[in-house]
Formats: structure tokens, C-alpha cells, sequence
């Protein structure tokens, strides 16, 4: 079974690869006028963030060379069973089953709805109208700015992708640490590592504090060295009737994220003696980052 995992979690990292930087960001990042809100499997509520979603967006650009597939208007209300939480949607599909979904504008280009598009063409636009309504005649109330979203779906192989995989490399990113760490025995008690040093050996959920718009590319936990526990947030499946991540098994919305103080790591057995837990949070560009702590169970 290990084995297996590991073959398909090679062969996956074979699939990205031919496609790493065939995307462009949908919106300008570098300017720091638009800003990820939301990162790809952050905890939204009841459901895992299936892309990115972006705060003071305007212009909104074809990530790739592609065909619109769909447009979804909420004011016809075509596509009822759509479950767009920001409403003005197009969906273009790309070479290789690859599908871009772009969801939340105020208007859009209408000519991209003849059929093809290039990468890097205007498709619409949010944030443009008057931010301004008058209440009355001596007051002026200034609206939102509203969010913009963004996916990348793999239709032949039914998975969601994070788009950092597959857009061109920040030269930065908000940096992601391990911060907190608890762990949970059996009895639901939480202790957290900071501060209890000293626990009964047994098998134990262990967490790290979640911080929305910190996340990470992939968690690890070792024990004395050896890895309990990987969990990667590349892409999200459907698998055994449920929406999940995966790492050395397959974890649910509820699993992963329990609370909106905790994200779960795994589950580690500590032993009768010392005991060395080491966390390592992976970013998006590749860079690691530990926090170790040390435990004496008896």
C-alpha cells in the first residue's frame, strides 16, 4: 500500500512538471494591488477553498490559450446547481482536460464569448463601478471592494489543483511557520507541546495552530526521526464519497480542520522515554521550516 502511494505520488509530481508555468496569474500580484485573501484548501466554513481568492482585483486575464466553456450568469440563472459563492462566472477549458474557473465579475468582455481566447486576454472586470451611493443628500457611504476567484481543474484525472503549481513563481510570499503545536489523546484532552513536557505514552492526534492566509504547500511530522505523518495540500479529490487532501491517507474538510484555531497534522505514538516531535511546514515555493520539541512519556 505504501508502496503504491508512493508510485502515484511520484507519478503526479511527473504530471505537474509538464505543465509548471503554462498558466499566468489571472491577475496583476506583482503591483501589490491584488492580493491572495484566500489560499487553495484554507478552511471556508464547511468546505476546503478549492483555488485562490483574490481581494481589489479590476482587470481579469485569460491564465491561458483556451475555449470559453461556459458562462454563468446568475441574472438568467442557467446553471442552477452551480455553486458559485461569487456569482459572474466563465469557465475555459485548455489543452489537455485542463479547466480554469474565474468566478466573481462585474462585467464581462463579451467578445471572449465567441469561442477561443488567448492567454492574457481581458476577460472582464470587477471593481471598476462607483464604490460610492449616496445615502442622503450630505452623506456618501463607500461599498466593499469585492473578492475575485480563481480555480484550475483537472478534468481528466478529477482533482483540483492548487494554482501554485502551475502559475509562474512570486518572487516572494507571506512566510508559513509551524507556530503552535498540540496534541490531543484519546480522552479528547489537549495539551499544548509549549508547554507540557512531560506526557503518558499513547497514541495522540497532533495539530498546529491554523491562521487563515497562512498555508502550507505540505505538512510532515517526524518522531525520533522517523515520519509519522504527511498531509499535502497540491489538490483536492473526490475519494470515498468525500471532498479530501491526502498524505499517508485521505482527509476530509472536518479532519483537517476540526475548529478555526486548529489544523490537524496527523496522528504520532509516543513512546516510554524521550521522544523528539519535529514539525516541518513546507510553503509554496519550497521552503521549510521546523520547530522541534522534546517530550518524556512514561
Amino acid at each position: 500500500m505504501k508502496f503504491s502511494k508512493k508510485i502515484s505520488f511520484i507519478s503526479f509530481i511527473i504530471f505537474i512538471s509538464s505543465f509548471l508555468f503554462a498558466f499566468d496569474w489571472p491577475v496583476d500580484v506583482s503591483s501589490g494591488e491584488s492580493q491572495i485573501k484566500t489560499n487553495f484548501a484554507e478552511n471556508r466554513g464547511n468546505a476546503f477553498s478549492k483555488g485562490f481568492v483574490f481581494s481589489s482585483s479590476e482587470d481579469v486575464k485569460a491564465s491561458e490559450d483556451g475555449v470559453v466553456l461556459v458562462h454563468i450568469n446568475p441574472e438568467n440563472n442557467y446553471y442552477e446547481n452551480f455553486t458559485s459563492t461569487l456569482g459572474n462566472s466563465l469557465i475555459l477549458i485548455h489543452k489537455d482536460e485542463m479547466i480554469s474557473v474565474y468566478s466573481g465579475f462585474e462585467e464581462i468582455n463579451e467578445t471572449c464569448l465567441n469561442g477561443e481566447v488567448a492567454k492574457g486576454s481581458i476577460l472582464g472586470s470587477l471593481n471598476k463601478k462607483s464604490t460610492e451611493i449616496e445615502e442622503d443628500s450630505t452623506k456618501k457611504q463607500v461599498l466593499p471592494k469585492k473578492d475575485f476567484e480563481f480555480q484550475i481543474i483537472d478534468i481528466r484525472n478529477t482533482v483540483v489543483i492548487n494554482p501554485f503549481l502551475l502559475l509562474s513563481k512570486l518572487e516572494k510570499i507571506s512566510p508559513v511557520f509551524p507556530g503552535k503545536i498540540f496534541v490531543v489523546n484519546k480522552k479528547g484532552t489537549e495539551y499544548s507541546l509549549e508547554e507540557k513536557k512531560s506526557l503518558a505514552s499513547g497514541v495522540y492526534s497532533i495539530y498546529r495552530e491554523y491562521f487563515p492566509s497562512r498555508m502550507p504547500l505540505k505538512t510532515s511530522v517526524f518522531v525520533n526521526g522517523e515520519e509519522s505523518s504527511t498531509i499535502n495540500f497540491d489538490t483536492i479529490l473526490y475519494k470515498e464519497n468525500r471532498i479530501c487532501v491526502s498524505g499517508k491517507d485521505f482527509f476530509p474538510i472536518e479532519k483537517i480542520y476540526p475548529n478555526n484555531k486548529r489544523q490537524f497534522l496527523g496522528e504520532i505514538e509516543i513512546s516510554r522515554g524521550k521522544n523528539l516531535i519535529s514539525v516541518i511546514v513546507t510553503d509554496c515555493l519550497g521552503v521549510e521550516r521546523r520547530i522541534n520539541h522534546t517530550i518524556e512519556a512514561w
